[in-house]
Parts: C-alpha cells; sequence; structure tokens
C-alpha cells in the first residue's frame, strides 16, 4: 500500500495464543504487528505469541513503491518469544527505519490496559536496515497503564544497519525514557552508526 500500512501478519482482536514459525513474511508497511488498533474486547491483550524461523524480507525494489514502516512492532502483546528469524529491509519512510519497534499503545484512546510486556528476542539476524531496535514506553497516546518493560534482547546480530539504501536513524538500539527491566547482552553490531546504543533523547 503507499499512504496506508500494509501487513504480512497483523493481529489485534484475538487473545492467543499463536505460533508463527517457518514463514517467509513479504510486508510493505509492517512484516508483522500486534496491536495498532484497539481491541473490542475489554482487557484483550493478544498473549504467548512464538515467533521463530521466519525470514521477514522487505525487498529493497519496493523502496519509493510501497510506504515502509519497520519489519516487526509490538504495540500490545506480552509473553513474547522472538528467536531464530532473519529480519531484512527497512529504510526510512512512513517512519524512520527501524527493524524492530516495541511499544505499550494506546492506539486510538480506548484502551489504557494495551501492554508491551514480557518479551525475549534472541538468536537472531537483523540486516539491512536504517536502524536496529527501538524501545519506547509508550505509543503517541501516553495514557497506558504499563509501560514497555521487561524486554531481553540477547545472542543477536545487527548487520548492515544505515548503510545505503537502507536509510533510517543509524543507530542500533534505543531505549527511550519510561521503559523498564530491559536487558542487551551477547550481541553484536556492524554498519552505518551514529551511535550503537541510544538511552533517552
Amino acid at each position: 500500500g503507499r499512504g496506508f500500512d500494509s501487513q504480512a501478519i497483523a493481529g489485534w482482536n484475538g487473545p492467543g495464543p499463536y505460533k508463527i514459525v517457518n514463514n517467509t513474511l513479504q510486508g510493505a508497511g509492517e512484516n508483522l504487528i500486534f496491536g495498532g488498533a484497539d481491541p473490542a474486547i475489554a482487557g484483550l491483550v493478544p498473549s504467548d505469541i512464538e515467533i521463530r524461523r521466519n525470514h521477514f524480507h522487505t525487498p529493497i525494489a519496493w523502496k519509493g513503491v510501497w510506504q515502509k514502516k519497520n519489519l516487526l512492532e509490538l504495540k500490545n502483546a506480552v509473553r513474547v518469544l522472538i528467536e531464530g528469524n532473519v529480519l531484512d529491509g527497512s529504510w526510512t519512510d512512513g517512519q524512520t527505519g527501524w527493524a524492530i519497534v516495541l511499544k505499550s499503545a494506546n492506539q486510538s484512546g480506548g484502551c489504557r490496559w494495551c501492554r508491551t510486556t514480557d518479551v525475549t528476542i534472541r538468536r537472531n539476524l537483523v540486516v539491512n536496515a536504517g536502524a536496529g531496535i527501538n524501545v519506547a514506553p509508550t505509543g503517541d497516546n501516553p495514557a497506558t497503564d504499563t509501560t514497555a518493560r521487561r524486554i531481553l534482547v540477547t545472542e543477536t546480530v545487527l548487520e548492515n544497519i544505515g548503510v545505503a539504501p537502507f536509510t533510517g536513524d543509524l543507530r542500533g538500539f534505543q531505549l527511550l525514557p519510561g521503559t523498564a527491566d530491559i536487558t542487551l547482552e551477547q550481541s553484536v553490531l556492524t554498519g552505518s552508526l551514529q551511535a550503537a546504543l541510544m538511552l533517552g533523547r
């Protein structure tokens, strides 16, 4: 799509569990997103989500053709395992080129309970992106009961970050104020970077 988001997989109104394993996921806006709309069911948070051994891919030939935001985004999800995936192809367009974006987002103002917590990102390869992993406490509407927290990033390789034509924020990891209980360990980062780790703004 152009002028609106398009995805390979999007979920916001089901409780889970979800198992997304061994797929090729090509999407322009976001390849995979949980959240992005307020659930119709009060208190619902997509939970117990397994995302393993997938190839998230946005072809560079789509640059300037379809609207790009990121490869994987969580706005309302708990107990998520993201393991052994290849995430390939993100650049500045609708957003600023991040491969992975995590936040607790009360998207349209009717979901104070929406949250992103208890996420493990392990043994992934992130390649050809304008920036790596961005964790924000909340979305544009800050009225959430719980900010993004309890997130582990481990044994993950970020390669060719911020190298043209994959333009973006030129940062490996960004943790914005208000996030809590974030662990980054045993990961490798290469590319054309302004900062490997940005704390705050």
